[in-house]
C-alpha cells in the first residue's frame, strides 16, 4: 500500500507541476522580461513595465495609475518581491512582466526589492491563474525560491531556476 499511494502522490505532484508550469509558460515571455541595474523607485517600474504592455496593447493606458493607486493603498511586496496589480482586472490579455533589478527597486513601504512579478490579468480569466496564485502564495515563503527569482537576470534563467526548484521538491 506504500507503493501504491507514493505513486499516486507522485503523479499527482507532477499533474500539479505541469499545470502550473504550463500556465507559467502561458503567462510569461522573453519580451516581458527586464533586467535593470540601477535603483529605481516602485511607480517608475511600473509605468515601464506597463508602458511596454500598452504599447502591445495589452492593457489600457490607465493600468500603471491603477497598479501605482492599489500599491498606495496596500503595498504588495514579500521580503524582496513584489507583485504589483491594479484593484479590478482590466487587462485585454494575460500576462506576468518580470522585472529583476541587481540593485533594487525602492518601493513606497521603504522596502528594497529585487524581483517584481506584475499581475496582468483579464477579468474572465482569474480562475486561469489559479495555479500561479497558489505557487506565489505557497513558495513566496521559501527563502530559497525568492533567493532564485532575485538571482534570475534573464527570461531563461528565471523559468529555469522554477523548473529546477520544482523538480527538487
Amino acid at each position: 500500500m506504500d507503493k501504491l499511494d507514493h505513486y499516486i502522490e507522485s503523479l499527482l505532484k507532477e499533474k500539479l507541476l505541469n499545470s502550473f508550469m504550463n500556465h507559467l509558460t502561458k503567462l510569461t515571455a522573453a519580451q516581458h522580461f527586464l533586467s535593470i541595474n540601477e535603483d529605481m523607485k516602485y511607480d517608475q517600474a511600473i509605468r515601464l513595465a506597463c508602458n511596454i504592455l500598452y504599447k502591445e496593447g495589452l492593457i489600457p493606458e490607465n493600468f500603471a495609475d491603477l497598479c501605482i493607486e492599489r500599491e498606495d493603498i496596500s503595498s504588495t511586496n514579500y521580503k524582496d518581491i513584489a507583485i504589483p496589480h491594479p484593484a479590478q482586472s482590466i487587462a485585454y490579455e494575460n500576462a506576468i512582466f518580470i522585472m529583476h533589478n541587481n540593485r533594487h527597486f525602492l518601493w513606497n513601504n521603504g522596502a528594497r526589492i529585487k524581483t517584481i512579478l506584475l499581475l496582468v490579468i483579464r477579468k474572465e480569466d482569474v480562475l486561469q491563474f489559479k495555479p500561479v496564485f497558489d505557487f506565489i502564495s505557497l513558495y513566496l515563503s521559501d527563502r530559497e525560491l525568492t533567493g532564485l527569482f532575485s538571482d534570475a537576470d534573464s527570461y531563461e534563467t528565471f523559468i529555469g531556476s522554477i523548473i529546477s526548484y520544482l523538480n527538487r521538491i
